[in-house]
């Protein structure tokens, strides 16, 4: 009888160890712009109480990104493990590109080995998550994929990301018509739930500060600014910084250039880097909360950076977007396309949407802020 009590106690021991054992989820981020999706996602699974830390990898190395493992210290996510596999280069080469990505395969085949997780949740289109999927392909880890179903034409990340949703079992998409991608791709229709993206989410919960205070942090001495984020196009390879800047030359003459350091991508070209005209800011890298300040305030974006296209709209700033980087991804009408790299076509668009200004009652297809909750709800039930 003792023994029989004593059985069932251990039974109910286990039972309620086993009710308050964490789940293991791992988000990974190799890229600064993949950590606005991440940060409120990890932020939102930490409330509810599961084990989750951060994988971080690539691009957050590199000093001449400026470093940006430091950014994601401050916010106290915890880190599972970190995968340093970039070489520093300012000309990234498809053949160094391929090295790095070889490094990510080992790394992360050792890292996840020993992590023991639950889930492993990767968001976005980057080549260098693929390594990671496939290592937790082969040690059966449930996966999720976030913001899958897009599309990029003019981009090898197009390819990255479809690749990626194969990879998954599961799926949270910004919209409909991503939704409808995946399912064409052969994805179970009750594996794709419509959440919106993190990284809306992280705009929302960023506090605008006065303008004044954000030009004295980026030392822009002017009154009126842009800001210019211009990616190599990977599909096909191709670089043309210099008729950008003689678009910009007139506005440039009287108003601050805010320069961002580009992505690390695979290319044949040397991207330009540091200072490149008077009244040009060189920035390495800009923080979230600055960044979406210096989104909110400047005349207009322009380059090919998907915030031209998903985060723009949120604050009605107008964008023009050049070249064939973003083709395929749904526009607001905040956005202006120039597919040449024409000058002319270039400065037309500048004078057209300086004389709009701010476009009002603009709906941002991407998410309305509350993608992390959602989420939430869906890895709840995996």
């Amino acid at each position: 009888m003792m023994l029989l009590l004593r059985g069932n106690i251990t039974a109910i021991e286990d039972s309620i160890r086993n009710m308050n054992e964490k789940n293991k989820i791992a988000i990974v981020t190799t890229a600064r712009s993949d950590f606005n999706t991440v940060k409120p996602l990890a932020e939102s699974l930490l409330r509810a109480g599961f084990d989750c830390g951060l994988i971080v990898g690539g691009m957050h190395f590199l000093e001449t990104k400026g470093f940006s493992k430091n950014e994601i210290i401050k916010t106290g996510i915890p880190i599972f493990a970190e995968l340093d596999f970039f070489c520093d280069d300012p000309n990234m080469t498809p053949s160094l590109f391929l090295e790095g990505l070889s490094k990510c395969q080992s790394l992360a085949a050792k890292k996840l080995k020993i992590l023991n997780l639950d889930l492993l949740v990767i968001t976005g289109d980057r080549l260098e998550n693929i390594p990671i999927m496939m290592s937790a392909l082969l040690y059966q880890i449930k996966m999720l994929h976030v913001c899958g179903g897009d599309e990029t034409k003019g981009s090898l990340d197009n390819i990255a990301r479809n690749l990626m949703s194969n990879f998954a079992t599961y799926h949270c998409v910004s919209m409909l018509e991503h939704q409808q991608k995946l399912i064409s791709l052969g994805v179970k229709q009750d594996r794709v739930v419509i959440t919106g993206d993190p990284g809306i989410d992280e705009l929302h919960n960023t506090e605008i500060i006065e303008k004044e205070a954000l030009r004295r942090k980026l030392g822009i001495n002017t009154q009126n600014f842009c800001i210019l984020i211009y990616h190599p196009e990977t599909n096909p390879y191709h670089y043309n910084l210099n008729s950008i800047l003689s678009g910009l030359e007139i506005y440039s003459t009287t108003n601050t250039v805010l320069y961002v350091e580009p992505n690390i991508d695979p290319s044949d070209v040397t991207v330009s880097r540091g200072p490149i005209g008077e009244n040009f800011s060189y920035i390495a890298n800009l923080e979230p909360s600055l960044f979406y300040n210096a989104l909110h305030y400047c005349d207009f974006i322009i380059g090919n950076s998907s915030a031209g296209i998903w985060e723009s709209p949120s604050f009605g700033t107008p964008a023009i977007n050049i070249g064939s980087r973003q083709d395929g991804r749904k526009r607001n009408r905040n956005i202006i396309d120039v597919e040449s790299y024409d000058p002319d076509q270039i400065r037309l668009a500048i004078g057209t949407q300086l004389s709009r200004g701010k476009y009002k009652n603009l709906k941002n297809h991407f998410g309305d802020g509350s993608a992390s909750k959602q989420i939430l709800e869906v890895i709840k039930g995996i």
